[in-house]
């Protein structure tokens, strides 16, 4: 009886020192800062149908797209061997949507945007 109370005893104390912790640090973190510790990084999805979107990936509840895009593939020039491809945000698509909310049925991979590669240099604020 007395480990047990010793150690509820211990987790009131950690918790406390948590929340302390939390309470004393979190007027500290800048403005817009929680978003950028709790917003994913740009992930790319492929679908069966042969789509591919790349936004920020959310799994729960729901999957889902935040700030989505599509990559497109271009026609070849005649300066190029082979075409090249683009990414389009839907935000300036005819319907505009800043959220892509996605049949996990549908996806057939996702996998997240590396830091250098084209794609995530492509999503750098200029």
């Amino acid at each position: 009886m007395k480990r047990y109370i010793g150690v509820v005893l211990l987790f009131v104390v950690a918790a406390a020192i948590g929340v302390g912790a939390g309470i004393y640090l979190l007027p500290k973190i800048p403005q817009g800062g929680l978003q950028k510790i709790f917003a994913p990084e740009y992930s790319a999805v492929y679908l069966r149908t042969g789509e591919m979107y790349v936004g920020q990936l959310y799994m729960f509840p729901q999957m889902k797209l935040v700030n989505p895009y599509m990559l497109q593939s271009t026609p070849a020039s005649q300066d190029q061997s082979g075409g090249g491809f683009q990414l389009f945000p839907l935000s300036q698509s005819l319907w505009s949507p800043n959220v892509l909310y996605l049949n996990p049925e549908e996806v057939v991979f996702y996998g997240p945007v590396t830091e250098g590669s084209k794609i995530w240099n492509a999503l750098q604020p200029k």
